[in-house]
């Protein structure tokens, strides 16, 4: 049996690194897990510990490479290293790393917030699409936050629309970043949050991507999730679910059997289709 490769980026903390620990735990087949994260001795750090607790006779491999993927030049020498095990190598890639800066309401950091959970994720997977394999899976970790029900009808239908292209959706979110600079985001219809309008650009690329690629040999399957309010950094200590709870979507989306997951390139919680 050949060996499955699997991708978590951000998975140094939280629910990247949680994902990547039940994926090595329940394990039966052979198995190779990249970890990924900005900070690298944070990253070997998780690494060990999660090796630590590989069962015995474990068929995982668990490696990791640092990726930054605010950083060109960090995507550019991750595809390489990846592209050395073949191209395409990638079965499963989990698109998990981003920023949330929790209480800041500036105009630098919605445009990081922008950059980073939207722009620099779409880089990436731009990046990354030749390598996964067929019938691979590509999943992002979205967010309830995105959701288009706090948008007015103008605005949702942008979003919705069925010929928007990903050129048309990168101007939308630049529309947000012209309009939080401009201190018009109320009057226009904006949610004041950069997060939450990150997570809805996340979501709706990923439904353009599953258009995109609907007639590609591979098969692929894309899905966004939302994992619910975790307990971690980002969520915070006041949030009702556990790292256990909160990646029971995530998982499901990478273990379940293709044939049971027919809605391609849509958002999921709770393991099921919910709307984006």
């Amino acid at each position: 049996m050949s060996s499955k490769l699997i991708v978590v980026t951000g998975s140094n903390k939280g629910l990247g690194r949680a994902l990547v620990r039940k994926l090595v735990v329940e394990s039966k087949g052979p198995l190779t897990i990249y970890m990924t994260s900005r900070d690298s001795s944070k990253g070997m750090s998780a690494l060990q510990e999660i090796k630590s607790e590989l069962p015995t006779g474990s068929k995982v491999d668990l490696e990791f490479y640092p990726l930054d993927i605010t950083d060109k030049q960090s995507i550019h020498s991750f595809t390489k290293h990846m592209e050395k095990m073949g191209t395409p190598c990638i079965d499963v890639m989990v698109h998990n790393a981003g920023v949330y800066f929790k209480g800041a309401s500036d105009y630098a950091h919605a445009e990081k917030t922008i950059r980073c959970n939207y722009n620099s994720t779409i880089e990436l997977n731009d990046a990354i699409m030749p390598l996964i394999k067929s019938n691979g899976r590509v999943l992002f970790v979205s967010s309830m936050l995105g959701n288009l029900s706090q948008y007015p009808a103008s605005i949702r239908e942008e979003y919705l629309s069925e010929t928007l292209t990903v050129d048309q959706l990168n101007q939308l979110q630049e529309k947000f970043l012209t309009s939080f600079k401009e201190g018009t985001l109320k009057e226009k219809g904006y949610p004041s949050d950069s997060y939450n309008v990150s997570k809805t650009g996340v979501t709706t690329y990923c439904r353009i991507l599953a258009k995109m690629y609907k007639d590609d040999p591979r098969h692929i399957f894309f899905a966004a999730l939302h994992p619910g309010w975790v307990k971690t950094d980002m969520g915070g200590s006041e949030a009702p679910l556990s790292l256990e709870e909160g990646i029971q979507t995530q998982y499901y989306l990478v273990t379940e059997p293709l044939q049971n997951l027919k809605a391609n390139g849509l958002y999921y919680s709770n393991k099921a289709v919910a709307n984006p």
